[in-house]
C-alpha cells in the first residue's frame, strides 16, 4: 500500500461510522479513515489510491440529491476516479453500484465476514481500477 492510500466514509450515521471505521482500522491497519459527510468536503480528497465506502442512503451534511449509487456515478465523471464500495445488504443496490462503476461492496450485516476483509483488502491490492 503507498502512502496515497486512504479510506472516507462517505454519508454514514454515527453509529454506523463507528462500527465502519474500527472493522476498517482492524483490516487496513496502516490506512487512514476519513469521514465526510458533505460532497463538497469529498474534493480535493479523491484519488485513485482513495477508497470510499460510501451508504447507500446518504446521511450527514450536504449532497446532491439522490443516493450514494448516484453519487458514485457523479464520481465516476472524474478525471482521477476514486475506488468506491457501496455499504448496503441489498443485492439490487449492490448490482447498481457495480453498473455504476464502483467495486463490488458488502453489508453492514456482513462485516464480520472474510469476504468483506477480502473485498477491502483486494480494494487496494487491485491496481487495475
Amino acid at each position: 500500500m503507498s502512502q496515497a492510500d486512504q479510506v472516507i466514509l462517505v454519508g454514514h450515521c454515527g453509529p454506523d461510522t463507528y462500527m465502519l471505521k474500527f472493522k476498517v482500522e482492524q483490516v487496513l491497519p496502516n490506512v487512514p479513515v476519513k469521514v465526510i459527510n458533505d460532497e463538497k468536503d469529498l474534493e480535493g480528497q479523491l484519488t485513485g489510491r482513495t477508497l470510499l465506502l460510501i451508504n447507500r442512503v446518504l446521511d450527514g451534511g450536504i449532497f446532491e440529491p439522490g443516493t450514494g449509487i448516484d453519487l458514485i456515478g457523479r464520481l465516476t465523471s472524474q478525471a482521477d476516479v476514486p475506488k468506491m464500495m457501496l455499504i448496503s445488504d441489498f443485492a439490487d443496490a449492490q448490482a447498481q453500484a457495480v453498473m455504476a462503476g464502483a467495486l463490488q461492496g458488502f453489508g453492514k450485516s456482513e462485516l464480520g465476514k472474510p469476504q468483506t476483509e477480502q473485498l477491502l483488502q483486494g480494494a487496494f491490492a487491485d491496481e487495475g481500477h
